[in-house]
C-alpha cells in the first residue's frame, strides 16, 4: 500500500484547479495575451511539478476546452505536445457543450432511457398500471433526470424530447394509452418531468439557503438590505440578465418559484419537511 500526496498540486499554479480522482482541470477567463500567457505559464509548471514528483502526464490525453462566443481559442502545449481542442466534455456524467446548450447530453440522456423503456416494453408483455409506474421511475426515469439542474433544457424541443419518453412509458398500459397525457399522468399519480425538474431546483435552493452544501448563497443570488418585502422573509432579487443563457442559470430560473413560496414552507426545520 501506499500514498501519493498532491495537495501541493494547485500551490505550483495561479489558474483555478479542480481535482476529482485522478482527473485534474484547470481553467482560467482568459480576457487577453496576458491571461493566456498565465495560462501557458501555468501548464508548463505543471509540467515541472510532476517531473519534481516523478508524476508524468499523459500528454495525448489533456484536452483544451473552450468556453465563449468572442473564445479565440488559443493554441497551448504540454512538454512540447499541442493540446488537441474539444467541442464537448463529459463530467461526472455530464456532457458539456462549448456554448452551453447541452443539447448533446439531452439527446444522450433520451437515447439512453428510450433504450431502457425498449427493453422494458419487450421483457413485459402485460405492462399494468402497477408495473410500469415502479419500473420507470426506477430504470428510466433517472437518466432523464441526473444532473438536471446543471442541464436544465430551456428550449422547447429539448423539453418535449424529454418528456416524449415518459409518454411512451404510460401509452404502454392498454386500458389509459387513449387518454391524454395528462390524463394518464394524475391516474398513474406520476408528475410530468418539468414539475419534477423546478421541484429539484427548490429543494437545492433550500439545501443552500439552509447551509446543507458547502456553497454561499451570496455566490448566486442578491438579498435585499432589509427583510421589509412583501412575503416572506428568504426572498431574493431578480438581477438583470441580457443573454438567455445568463437567464436559464440555475441563479436566476429559480427566484420565480422560490420567492412565491409560502412562509410555512421556507421555514422548515429539516429538508424532509421540506420535501
Amino acid at each position: 500500500m501506499f500514498v501519493i500526496f498532491i495537495n501541493d498540486f494547485p500551490v505550483a499554479v495561479t489558474s483555478t484547479t479542480k481535482i476529482f480522482a485522478d482527473d485534474t482541470k484547470l481553467f482560467r477567463a482568459i480576457r487577453g495575451p496576458e491571461d493566456r500567457e498565465k495560462l501557458q505559464n501555468d501548464l508548463n509548471q505543471l509540467v515541472k511539478w510532476s517531473e519534481r514528483w516523478q508524476l508524468g502526464f499523459s500528454e495525448n490525453k489533456c484536452e483544451v476546452f473552450h468556453l465563449g462566443n468572442s473564445n479565440q481559442e488559443h493554441i497551448y502545449d504540454m512538454n512540447g505536445t499541442t493540446l488537441d481542442i474539444i467541442h464537448a466534455e463529459k463530467d461526472l456524467g455530464v456532457t458539456v457543450d462549448e456554448d452551453l446548450k447541452f443539447h448533446t447530453h439531452i439527446a444522450n440522456a433520451v437515447n439512453k432511457a428510450s433504450g431502457m423503456l425498449g427493453l422494458i416494453r419487450k421483457t413485459f408483455t402485460l405492462p399494468d398500471e402497477t408495473t410500469v409506474p415502479r419500473l420507470f421511475t426506477a430504470m428510466v426515469r433517472l437518466h432523464l433526470e441526473y444532473g438536471n439542474v446543471i442541464w436544465h433544457p430551456r428550449y422547447r424541443g429539448d423539453k418535449l424530447e424529454v418528456e416524449k419518453v415518459q409518454r411512451k412509458a404510460t401509452k404502454l398500459i392498454p386500458s389509459i394509452s387513449h387518454l391524454p397525457h395528462e390524463d394518464r399522468l394524475k391516474f398513474l399519480k406520476l408528475s410530468s418531468l418539468d414539475f419534477r425538474r423546478r421541484r429539484g431546483d427548490m429543494i437545492d435552493l433550500f439545501k443552500i439557503m439552509n447551509g446543507m452544501d458547502r456553497l454561499d448563497p451570496h455566490n448566486f443570488f442578491i438579498f435585499p438590505p432589509n427583510n421589509n418585502t412583501r412575503g416572506h422573509s428568504k426572498k431574493v432579487f431578480m438581477g438583470l440578465c441580457r443573454l438567455d443563457l445568463r437567464r436559464s442559470a440555475f441563479s436566476q430560473r429559480t427566484i420565480h418559484d422560490w420567492n412565491y413560496l409560502p412562509e410555512l414552507v421556507l421555514s422548515c426545520a429539516s429538508l424532509n419537511s421540506f420535501n
